[in-house]
């Protein structure tokens, strides 16, 4: 017997794409690019290089930019804690978060987590790749 409350119906996927469509649009009339959570990530990194190894990262072509940088400086950071914890939030509201790794009959749990490194491993390779120069530059 599950002790769980059911949980709650999904919102409208339609409605849910235009609200993202429209926050697209803002993006681009307000600040000139879009919604790209890879800038974020690159900010981190390159934050994290420039407090490791300070004198490395300021002769560097690209760690240079971040030596006296703040990682809550870029905005697109604050994106993407709003992203992490608006669906935390949403989740806990609508009573679908729950600490499981869902995985098929053929996958253990520690395969799936693997998988999934290793796939976001490669799509971050895959966005640097995209757009070698420094985030800032890049439209994503």
């Amino acid at each position: 017997m599950s002790t769980r409350p059911e949980p709650k119906p999904y919102m409208n996927p339609y409605l849910a794409g235009l609200g993202i469509g429209l926050m697209l649009l803002a993006a681009f009339v307000t600040m000139g690019r879009g919604l790209g959570g890879s800038s974020a990530f690159a900010t981190a990194a390159g934050v994290t290089v420039a407090t490791a190894a300070p004198d490395f990262a300021a002769g560097h072509a690209y760690f240079g930019e971040f030596v006296d940088a703040h990682p809550w400086s870029e905005w697109l950071v604050w994106e993407v804690m709003g992203v992490f914890l608006g669906g935390l939030l949403s989740g806990l509201l609508a009573n679908r978060a729950h600490l499981t790794v869902e995985h098929g009959p053929r996958f253990t749990i520690a395969k799936r987590l693997a998988l999934a490194f290793i796939g976001g491993t490669i799509m971050a390779i895959g966005a640097k790749l995209a757009c070698p120069e420094a985030p800032v530059v890049c439209v994503s």
